[in-house]
């Protein structure tokens, strides 16, 4: 058996991706820029979709710079529309005036990613910022830990990284969330 590269995805394919998150997730007003970072983190690494970016541990956990830069280009070209909220120092993201055009041009793509937006949709659209910082930050600990790293080291790991969460937090994040969510994309397929 071979492994196939997965096909790039391209610029406009990820603009596409970002309207729709935005569309999707973003009428409550409660989606900001940290958000829109986790929901890709935990698309990509967490449910399995290429969504074209790679992600490093930054301030508040996962974060992509080409992603961040992308939002700002789906901002301008209005697939996505960002308001900054001064009072509350925080960013809220919501569909754009052209956000049906920007996702046209990437309609077979999303058509291909719509499953995994489902399954983000289902496990995790009452979470908030905070956790999804938390489960985000879990699943890229637990995608780069050695091969016979035990979970306590990886709930160490955690805490050292973000001491604001408590030890059963990460804890269960990690046995009830991240584990069966890294097991339902490993787990062979049936056709």
């Amino acid at each position: 058996m071979t492994n196939v590269a997965p096909a790039p995805v391209r610029t406009m394919e990820k603009l596409g991706l970002i309207s729709r998150v935005a569309e999707r997730f973003g009428s409550s007003g409660r989606l900001g820029k940290k958000a829109v970072q986790k929901i890709f983190h935990i698309l990509d690494e967490g449910l399995g979709v290429n969504t074209g970016y790679t992600f490093t541990i930054y301030t508040y956990g996962a974060f992509s710079r080409d992603l961040a830069g992308d939002l700002d280009i789906a901002s301008a070209v209005g697939g996505v529309d960002i308001t900054y909220v001064d009072y509350d120092n925080r960013y809220i993201v919501k569909a754009g005036s052209s956000c049906e055009a920007v996702k046209y041009k990437a309609n077979a793509y999303l058509d291909s990613v719509e499953s995994g937006l489902d399954s983000f949709a289902s496990l995790f659209d009452s979470s908030n910022v905070n956790h999804l910082e938390l489960l985000s930050t879990m699943v890229f600990l637990h995608k780069r830990r050695s091969p016979n790293e035990a979970d306590d080291s990886l709930v160490e790991k955690l805490i050292s990284l973000k001491p604001k969460y408590r030890r059963d937090e990460a804890e269960r994040c990690l046995t009830e969330e991240v584990k069966p969510l890294l097991q339902r994309i490993s787990a062979p397929s049936i056709e």
